[in-house]
């Protein structure tokens, strides 16, 4: 069946390359590739698993119609580029009859919408959330075997998996068909959710109640004015929390990802504050794929519009505690990067109440740097750590002089190969030392020779200083007329 796959890698890139001479054949392909998905969704919601070739087969007929959705040559009122020519078809350069001039935008827009009509849609946005969405014991025993690597997951191109795919062609029909791929997802939605999370729910029931928790979170832009997500939290997601199910970590995980998805959501502080506790609890889970989504999720609440220190004040140690314990029980460099970006935010946005957790940042650094000398991508998020660290210190930077002033050498060494990693964040760190030390110490000027191969190589990083405020003039005297 090699020889199908390829067949059908062809016809997405000759749909991609050429979409209106393509769109005379595009009815038959397209029709074709409804029915694999469909195939595909039936055999997956009979219990049954796809075959290598047939999970590829349907990724590219996923794909197919996802770039059918969203080809604006196939829309009415569109302008094909050049003029048709005077025969009305193309000339034959090998010498023969011209050739038929490709379909209108017009013809292929009501072809398409005759295929692609409502019921069709609504048909299809089903089978991707009942079928498609649902994770399969493959994902389960992925899970299973490795939890940190399972929650970095991402859809490449070069490694297409199934469900990755049927996700990107539901944000499509939900961004191009709106009302009805809505319409089906909250139906969907209220059905699953009128059966209570418990020890006795099945577990394809857990797991298309999650698959469904998918859909809300990855199109949370377009759901926001069908149903209010912050009530829809306090009144069903935190009590799905704690089911005493063999799955529950499944939907552990979801609230986290959906408390991240719909952190522009939390306008309300008081709801805002549950949410805070809800990730913290979260993030001490046992399972570590439930506690890396939890601190993503975190980030997003903190690096958030919406986000004010006083509410998050009393978090903010047991944050911090949480946070360095994901880091010590890490493996992956995605999951030290995020903690290290939740930190430098966290010291970022809450300036006046970091002094409680400082000690504890403090003798975690050296080890973050120590660490980092083996990751290249780690060092210049730790870079920032420091940095933020140091202007939350103020003049008490002194105290840890020592340390960063090696870290400055080390970083800003323009003659070592790191140097393309550290430089731009070394320099911050330097800038930020010598803005907040009280007076310039002897270490900090011995710094000073290392800008010199940096200025000789080129002004890239010179910045202008601020211009000085305009001179105060004396207002000039009126003399009085008498």
């Amino acid at each position: 069946m090699l020889w199908v796959v390829q067949m059908s890698v062809l016809v997405n890139e000759a749909q991609h390359q050429q979409p209106l001479p393509f769109a005379a054949f595009l009815p038959a392909f397209l029709r074709n590739a409804l029915a694999s998905v469909e195939q595909a969704a039936a055999t997956l919601s009979g219990g049954g698993e796809l075959a290598e070739h047939e999970e590829r087969l349907t990724t590219r007929a996923l794909l197919l119609v996802n770039a059918t959705l969203l080809c604006s040559q196939y829309r009415a009122g569109h302008k094909p580029r050049g003029a048709a020519s005077p025969a009305g078809g193309s000339p034959d350069h090998g010498g023969g009859s011209p050739r038929p001039p490709p379909p209108s935008p017009e013809s292929v827009d009501a072809s398409l919408r005759e295929i692609l009509s409502p019921t069709a849609v609504a048909h299809l946005t089903s089978i991707l959330l009942s079928a498609l969405f649902p994770m399969q014991a493959s994902d389960l025993a992925e899970w299973e075997g490795d939890p940190e690597a399972f929650a970095h997951q991402e859809l490449e191109e070069e490694n297409l998996r199934l469900r990755q795919t049927a996700e990107t062609v539901y944000c499509t029909l939900m961004q191009q068909r709106t009302e009805v791929a809505c319409q089906v997802t909250l139906d969907a939605l209220n059905h699953t959710v009128a059966m209570p999370l418990d020890a006795a729910l099945p577990a394809q029931a857990v797991l298309q109640r999650d698959a469904l928790y998918n859909a809300v979170g990855l199109c949370a832009y377009e759901l926001q004015d069908h149903f209010s997500f912050g009530s829809w939290f306090r009144s069903r997601l935190v009590h799905e929390l704690h089911g005493g199910h063999p799955l529950q970590r499944v939907m552990r995980r979801r609230v986290a990802m959906l408390i991240g998805a719909w952190s522009d959501a939390f306008a309300d502080q008081g709801v805002r504050v549950e949410a805070y506790a809800v990730l913290l609890e979260l993030l001490r889970d046992a399972d570590m794929a439930v506690r890396v989504n939890a601190c993503e999720g975190l980030l997003k609440l903190v690096d958030d519009l919406g986000f004010h220190a006083e509410p998050f004040a009393p978090h903010l140690v047991p944050a911090v505690t949480a946070l360095f314990d994901l880091f010590a029980a890490a493996v992956e460099v995605d999951t030290k990067l995020r903690v290290l970006n939740a930190l430098s935010i966290l010291m970022a946005n809450m300036p006046e109440h970091i002094r409680p957790v400082v000690n504890g940042i403090l003798q975690m650094v050296p080890r973050l740097w120590e660490e980092a000398q083996h990751e290249h991508l780690m060092k210049g998020a730790v870079l920032v750590t420091i940095t933020r660290l140091v202007q939350a210190l103020g003049p008490a930077v002194t105290g840890i002089e020592s340390f960063v002033v090696g870290v400055i050498q080390y970083s800003a060494d323009v003659t070592q190969e790191h140097e393309l990693y550290t430089l731009e964040d070394g320099l911050d760190l330097w800038l930020a030392v010598l803005r907040n030390s009280p007076a310039p110490t002897p270490a900090l000027l011995a710094l000073l020779p290392l800008l010199v191969p940096v200025l000789e190589r080129d002004f890239e990083r010179l910045q202008a200083p601020p211009p000085p405020p305009p001179p105060t003039v004396a207002p000039t005297r009126v003399p009085t007329v008498r």
